[in-house]
Formats: C-alpha cells, structure tokens, sequence
C-alpha cells in the first residue's frame, strides 16, 4: 500500500508523458521481439539482419549528444512530438523495405528509426527531472523506467493474440503494421501535457563542462559502457536464439516476452521499497550477479537443443533474467545522475543515450562477424556474461567513490 501511495504523489503531466513513452516503446519493442524473425523468414541471413539492423544504433549514437546539449534551457515537449509520428512514418517504411529487399531504403530508414528512438530516450529523463518534484524522483524515476517493460507487454500480448486470432492473416508483417498504429495513440497522451515547463536558465548550468566535470562524467558513464556492450551482443537478438536454436517461433517468443517484462514492471514498481530495505548496494549487486548466472545457463541450452527441456530452460532463463537484470536501472540512473550533479544531468542523459546505442552499433558489428564466422549462440552470450561481470564491479567501485564525494560535498545525497 505505502508502495502504491508513493506513486499518486507524481502530478498527471509526469504521468502522461511516461504514457506516451509506453505506446512509443510498444512499437519498439515489437519490432525488436520479432522483425529479425520477419527478415528470416523473408529470406535475410543473421549477419544480414544484424548488419542492417547495426544501422539503428548508428543513427541513435550520432543524434545523442547534439541532442543533450540542444534541450540545455530549451522547451522539450515540442520534441516528444515529433518523435511520435516520426516513428509511425518510419516503422512503415521498414516494413515495406523489408518485404521489398530494398537495401537503401532499409538501411536509411532504421538509420532514421534510431534518430526516433534516441528523441525520447534522451528528453524524458531530463523533462522528468525539471518537472517533478525532488522527493519523488526514484518513484517517477522508476516508473520512466518501466516503459519499455509496459511497452513490451503490451506488444507481446498484441502478436500473440493477433497470431491466434487470424494466423493466416496475421503473420510477422501485419503485426507489426497494426503495433505501429497503436503507436499514435502517444499523441494523444503528449496533447494532455498541461504544464508551464520548467527551464533552467543558462546560469543553473555554470560556465561550461569543465575537465573536472569530464573526469567524474567518463567514471559515471564507464559501467553503462561495458553493460550496454554486453547488452548488444544479446537483447536484439533473442528472438532469434530461439527461433534459430530452440524453433520457437515469432509468438512463442512474444508471449514469453510479454511475461517476462510483467515481471519486469512488477519489479520496478517494488524498487524504492527495496532501496529502503536494502539499501543501494545489495539491490544492485546481487540482482546483477543471479541475472548473469541465469544467462549463462540459457546459453548453455544450446549445448543440449534436442532434448524436451531445452527450449523450458532456456524460457524460464530468460523470463527470470529480465527482471533482475533490470531491477538496478533505476537505482543507477539515480546514483549516476546525483554523482555527477544538477549541471551535468542533461548531459550525463545524453553521454548515457549515445553509451547504449553506440554500444549497441558495435555489438552488432561483432555479432555480424561472429556470425559470419559460424560462432555458436553459447559463446557469444557467454562473451556478453563476462563483459557484464566488469561492469558490475565498475559498479561497485563507483557506490565506494559516491559514498566519499558525499562526505566531501561534492555530490548531491
């Protein structure tokens, strides 16, 4: 009930914008649960996809930080805008690209998909933290968090009932054409945004970002680095472990998606219970550590593909992994964003936007090498688990260094 409670503090503009991220992160999330599945039913081979898919993350590395500094005492509502029917226009022409073998277009358009992305990724955090009152910050922090969960949910639960619905009708593409629709209903969220938005002036930020500020911004963004490269060589492209190792298809894989991130969402809205229980260090590491041992056993399952079980290992794996590993992303996007403080925080949004996609890009460009070299599932998520043990302990030296800052006055508590 406390947990509940915490929540109605956040005033309704904090809640429509987190609703309108929702229906954009449906639309992403579908496409990331089942268009590498479409392009290899269409014919593309892994390294193929991935290559083409490498193009979204290059497009969301390049916009990240022009885009943090150019929202630096500017309105951001006017962007969430056109982030909304930019990603509508461009998930039809992916699909169409896709069907059509059209490479330049396929390329350009998720080139042009990643800049969508990267439009709300960078801006809601920081609208966020301009807007919402100080004391409940993890809860609307958390809550942010979360879209991509409900987004996720949403989706999967979406092409499963689709797919079950009307099979022949309602393959991979069609799915995915009427997830894009349901994406505009985020407009319509964005128009009920009544607020005099806060803007800090220019003298909020101070001078400038000084090679002191620099120093404390590469320390902050180091564990997200190894994290999100980690991440890339994995998350996009679960649907096709699956698919290619395991045979489950587009809706097996949605539906466990689906339940997968309920768990998810579960998890983020019990965090500021758990950081007041457990403080930030056990939340955070200890999630970390069984998430990573749970990924290698999915891995792992490849290793024993036909056997009954395989393919209910490696579900339960990754339906239990999502939620933990992501049981920290609040709590660190929080620690991060108090170490670094106030005048970096639109910056550290934007250094943390480009880290993830970045990453992300070259992931995929590993990911098409060693699939082009016939490297197995098992080894590349077992690559991904070791990157993600440095980035934890990364982690844990940066909870030592923010205690002591905090002594010294330098970071926010």
């Amino acid at each position: 009930m406390r947990t509940v409670q915490s929540y109605s503090q956040l005033d309704r503009p904090i809640i429509n914008i987190i609703a309108a991220d929702i229906f954009i992160q449906l639309v992403y999330a579908a496409f990331m649960q089942i268009s590498l599945i479409y392009m290899a039913k269409s014919g593309y081979t892994d390294n193929q996809s991935a290559d083409f898919i490498s193009y979204r993350f290059l497009g969301a590395l390049l916009l990240s930080l022009p885009l943090g500094f150019f929202i630096r005492g500017r309105r951001i509502v006017p962007i969430f805008y056109v982030a909304s029917v930019a990603t509508t226009v461009v998930g039809f022409l992916i699909l169409y690209a896709i069907e059509r073998h059209i490479a330049w277009l396929l390329y350009s358009s998720l080139f042009a998909w990643g800049l969508c992305f990267t439009s709300m990724r960078v801006t809601v955090l920081p609208f966020i933290l301009r807007n919402a009152p100080k004391e409940v910050h993890i809860e609307a922090i958390s809550l942010s968090s979360s879209t991509w969960a409900l987004g996720s949910i949403l989706s999967g639960v979406a092409i499963y009932g689709f797919s079950r619905i009307a099979p022949g009708l309602y393959d991979e593409k069609r799915c995915l054409q009427m997830i894009v629709l349901l994406g505009l209903i985020s407009l319509f969220c964005i128009a009920s945004i009544r607020i005099d938005e806060k803007i800090p002036d220019e003298e909020s930020y101070g001078p400038g970002i000084s090679p002191g500020d620099w120093s404390i911004l590469l320390k902050a963004t180091a564990p997200t680095f190894l994290l999100a490269l980690g991440a890339g060589l994995s998350m996009p492209f679960m649907g096709l472990f699956f698919y290619k190792v395991h045979g489950a298809d587009s809706s097996f894989f949605a539906i466990i998606s689906a339940f997968s991130t309920s768990l998810v969402f579960a998890t983020f809205l019990l965090i500021p219970y758990a950081r007041k229980r457990f403080g930030d260090a056990v939340s955070i590491m200890s999630s970390q550590v069984f998430a990573i041992a749970l990924l290698v056993l999915m891995a792992l399952t490849e290793l024993f593909n036909t056997a009954s079980y395989a393919v209910s290992v490696a579900a339960i794996c990754y339906v239990l992994r999502q939620p933990l590993m992501n049981l920290a992303t609040p709590l660190t996007t929080n620690l991060t964003m108090k170490y670094v403080s106030r005048r970096n925080q639109e910056t550290m949004c934007a250094l943390e936007s480009a880290i993830w996609t970045g990453s992300w890009f070259m992931s995929s460009r590993i990911f098409v090498y060693l699939r082009s070299m016939d490297v197995a599932y098992v080894y590349v998520f077992l690559i991904t688990a070791i990157i993600y043990l440095f980035g934890v302990a990364w982690y844990c030296y940066l909870l030592i260094d923010y205690g002591k800052r905090v002594a010294l006055g330098l970071s926010e508590f």
